[in-house]
C-alpha cells in the first residue's frame, strides 16, 4: 500500500496542543516536531497539519464541543463533496476537567461525543491521554 500523496491533521485541544510548558514561560506545540517526523517518515506525502488550541478549555462546560462542530462543519461546506477537510483529528482533552473535578466517568462521556462527531464525518481519531503533572523530586506527588 502506497502513502497518501497529502494527510491532514488537525491538533486539537487546550493548553497542551498549544504547546504550554515551564509552567507557562514558553509554548513549543507538538505539533511542530510531528510535522518533521511524518515528513521524514513519509517524504512523498504533503503533511497538512493545523493547531486548535484553547488553553484552559473543558470538555465539560467549555467550548471543545462547538469549536471541535465549527470545524467539522466548516470542512463540510468548504470541501462541498463527501471527502472531509481532515484525515486525522489528534484530540488531548480533560486535564483541565479533572482539575476542576469533573469524575473521570463524566469527562469519559464528554470524550466520546467528541470521539463520535468526528467519526461521524469519516475523520480518523487518535485520543492522546491526560499528561503527568507531579513533581518528580517531591515525593509527596509521586505516585
Amino acid at each position: 500500500m502506497s502513502p497518501p500523496s497529502n494527510l491532514r491533521i488537525l491538533c486539537f485541544g487546550a493548553s497542551i496542543t498549544a504547546g504550554f510548558h515551564s509552567f507557562g514561560l514558553a509554548h513549543h506545540p507538538y505539533a511542530h516536531r510531528l510535522t518533521q517526523r511524518l515528513q521524514a517518515s513519509l517524504p512523498a506525502t504533503q503533511i497538512d497539519l493545523e493547531i486548535d488550541a484553547l488553553s484552559g478549555d473543558r470538555v465539560i462546560g467549555g467550548q471543545y464541543l462547538p469549536r471541535l462542530t465549527g470545524r467539522i462543519s466548516t470542512a463540510d461546506l468548504t470541501a462541498k463533496a463527501a471527502t472531509p477537510r481532515y484525515d486525522w483529528i489528534i484530540l488531548q482533552a480533560g486535564g483541565n476537567d479533572l482539575y476542576h473535578g469533573e469524575t473521570p466517568q463524566a469527562i469519559y462521556s464528554a470524550l466520546r461525543t467528541l470521539w463520535s462527531l468526528c467519526l461521524s464525518h469519516g475523520i480518523r481519531v487518535l485520543a492522546l491521554t491526560v499528561t503527568e503533572t507531579s513533581d518528580h523530586r517531591d515525593p509527596r506527588t509521586r505516585a
